[in-house]
């Protein structure tokens, strides 16, 4: 409400003839707010997005503002679990987080989904100025995740270039990585000195890559 109570209308529900009583209002007592920051991947647009309560007895919804931040008010005290809509670019394993909301207060958090980001990228891979095309790919972050994170990932084989020296992947995190080349050449396989390059969110980004 407008003084930051929550209130909850009970009614009576019998089956039973004879006449219904209005029970009244329960005044519940002060409420809450959040206010929270949603940081994403680089070149993922925070704009739009969803975040809700997890519980039965609230359907409170928030949208993340362009600037990340969103805001939820009316809570009642205690603990609280907030949820983000599912999005492709980000991974189903993605857990809610956990917060908790004093009376007549502004709970204010971070949520880093970075971790459990997925990005589609398009690397184009040339040798002595022109497209390698049939080499294998192997992507290498250049610095591993930690605490058991289930997007962890210490490297990908990502796929064979085409004849225009081209391959698509979808990997874990963007941010700076090692592209392993191998080179396939009359039936032998030859590891080429890795390639330092940014992997970025931004759609329909090219990452061109010069061995």
């Amino acid at each position: 409400t407008g003084q930051g109570w929550a209130l909850e209308q009970f009614l009576s529900l019998s089956d039973c003839p004879g006449p219904q009583h209005d029970l009244g209002v329960l005044e519940l007592g002060p409420t809450g707010s959040l206010h929270g920051r949603l940081l994403l991947p680089e070149g993922l647009s925070p704009g739009g997005l969803c975040l809700y309560l997890d519980t039965p007895r609230s359907s409170q919804k928030a949208r993340v503002a362009a600037n990340g931040r969103f805001e939820l008010s009316g809570l009642t005290p205690g603990p609280h679990r907030l949820l983000l809509a599912h999005r492709q670019e980000l991974s189903a394993g993605l857990p809610p987080l956990e917060f908790t909301i004093a009376p007549r207060d502004v709970t204010r958090i971070e949520w880093d989904v970075r971790l459990y980001s997925q990005c589609d990228v398009t690397l184009q891979l040339e040798r002595h100025g022109s497209p390698w095309a049939g080499c294998e790919v192997r992507l290498i972050p250049e610095a591993p995740r930690s605490g058991g994170n289930p997007t962890d990932w210490e490297g990908a084989n990502i796929g064979t270039t085409d004849e225009n020296g081209t391959v698509y992947a979808r990997v874990p995190a963007a941010g700076w990585a090692q592209v392993e080349a191998v080179a396939n050449t009359q039936g032998s396989s030859a590891l080429v000195a890795p390639v330092r390059v940014h992997l970025s969110c931004e759609p329909k980004s090219t990452a061109i890559i010069q061995f």
